[in-house]
């Protein structure tokens, strides 16, 4: 049973929804070069030809029958005897081949499991990337918001109703003092 610390890293832990951000990401940025790749291929049909039939010579005399037929059987009789003695060598041998098989597959398996680390750790830093951008993009978003309300706000009080060569009127009205905000909470990804 894992313990509380195990646990809580495991459900702090943003590295997964990271990797799952990157692939994402990679899906689509694949998925956009698909129509450049289509557009590139040439569909040349292959041409059909019939196959031509050759005029096969099938004996009718009996005594051309009997010596192909016993050609065949004496032919076919060698090839069962090589097959099973080649059978019998193999079961002998199948046991060595069978544990290098598995010391191999093994060996693949850990460089696989490596490998699949990495592009789980590359996944996870793509996708990173892409939730601090989106990040910045809406603080932007919501700076340039906040900066048009505080513009508007300032159209409703008169500020900019003045004509443009009354300076007096404009430097006279008092500015309202803006009103500091809180900074805005963001869940952090350690937290």
């Amino acid at each position: 049973m894992a313990n509380a610390t195990e646990f809580k890293k495991t459900l702090t832990d943003a590295t997964p929804f990271y990797a799952f951000v990157g692939a994402g990401d990679l899906a689509v940025e694949k998925i956009r070069t698909v129509p450049d790749r289509l557009s590139g291929i040439k569909m040349d049909m292959p041409k059909f030809e019939m196959p031509k039939f050759e005029a096969i010579d099938i004996p009718t005399d009996p005594k051309v029958i009997r010596t192909r037929v016993a050609g065949t059987a004496a032919d076919v009789q060698e090839r069962v005897t090589a097959t099973f003695s080649s059978l019998t060598a193999a079961g002998k041998e199948a046991p060595a081949k069978a544990q290098d098989f598995a010391r191999v597959q093994y060996g693949k398996a850990g460089d696989y499991a490596q490998q699949l680390k990495e592009i789980y750790e590359d996944l996870a830093e793509r996708g990173h990337k892409v939730v601090d951008r989106m990040a910045k993009k809406e603080a932007e978003m919501e700076h340039a918001m906040s900066a048009g309300r505080q513009h508007e706000g300032d159209r409703h009080n008169g500020h900019e109703s003045a004509r443009p060569g009354d300076t007096a009127a404009a430097d006279a009205s008092p500015k309202p003092a803006a009103k500091p905000r809180p900074p805005k909470k963001t869940a952090s990804p350690e937290a």
